[in-house]
């Protein structure tokens, strides 16, 4: 009778570390899958060629460039990031023969003097809007047919929330490259394949990128 409680014991603490073994061996595998999932995409090298991406995925959307109203929703904490140039990059790369142009963002006066010189030389009016203000609504409420999301892990938009726009995310998930330059931009949770440029054939230019931007 003693050998059978004994016996029931052990089968117990058996039942038991196998339920803990499995627990743990579950707890793993999670952390190890989440591993292999970015969070975020630190940086895009592809920016300094965004004309002439934009110019191909435009064509594929069929928009043209004189239709071309792109919605750039800024990085959530520029202050905190490394790469805060990106946005300025990117529209200094697009603002030749743009007719539309807005920006949402938590740093307006960063934007401001950027706005004052393109109604000077191209007498665009571009619209900079604050995101506490825009983020009750949407973004697909301003006038624009191309959403450029420059936010790593805000929730201002999703590729879940495209509303027929053309969603661009600059970080949120990652771009690929393919062969023969190929680039591979996310739209949305698609692709488009657009040819891209051998940067190593460019001088390089000495412009100050930041020129017309305020100071913060």
């Amino acid at each position: 009778m003693a050998d059978d409680r004994v016996d029931m014991g052990w089968r117990a603490i058996g039942a038991f570390l196998k339920k803990w073994r499995q627990k743990r061996r579950k707890k793993k595998e999670g952390i190890g899958s989440a591993a292999k999932e970015p969070e975020m995409w630190a940086e895009n090298p592809y920016l300094p060629q965004f004309r002439n991406i934009m110019e191909q995925v435009l064509k594929k959307r069929g928009i043209s460039y004189r239709d071309f109203a792109p919605v750039c929703i800024d990085e959530e904490k520029p202050e905190l990031l490394l790469m805060e140039e990106d946005i300025v990059t990117v529209l200094h790369e697009l603002e030749r023969d743009l007719n539309a142009l807005t920006i949402l963002t938590e740093r307006p006066d960063f934007f401001s003097s950027y706005a004052a010189r393109m109604e000077e030389e191209y007498g665009l009016m571009v619209s900079v809007r604050e995101k506490r203000h825009a983020g009750a609504e949407s973004p697909f409420l301003f006038p624009g047919n191309v959403i450029l999301d420059f936010e790593r892990n805000g929730h201002f938009c999703t590729p879940e929330k495209t509303g027929g726009y053309c969603y661009i995310p600059i970080y949120k998930i990652p771009w690929q490259s393919g062969e023969n330059l190929d680039i591979l931009v996310p739209i949305g949770y698609n692709t488009v394949i657009v040819k891209g440029l051998d940067l190593r054939e460019e001088s390089g230019s000495s412009k100050d990128v930041f020129a017309g931007f305020s100071e913060q």
